[in-house]
């Protein structure tokens, strides 16, 4: 078995308060979905997926609202 080398792809979501970024990456990162409505400072969430049988790790920067 060979360990593959993991590349990372950052991504920074930003816009208006209470519009759903962090439901959205919550969402996506852990297939739930939040219960109450807290607002962000800032938060760093990462999966790993693959892309042409390749591993990627996302890493998603949650924004405050501007």
């Amino acid at each position: 078995m060979t360990d593959e080398p993991v590349r990372t792809l950052k991504c920074v979501l930003v816009g208006d308060a209470a519009v759903g970024k962090t439901s959205l990456i919550v969402s996506y990162t852990t297939n739930g979905y939040p219960q109450h409505y807290v607002p962000t400072a800032f938060d760093n969430y990462s999966v790993v997926v693959r892309v042409d049988k390749k591993p990627i790790r996302l890493q998603l920067c949650d924004t405050a609202g501007q």
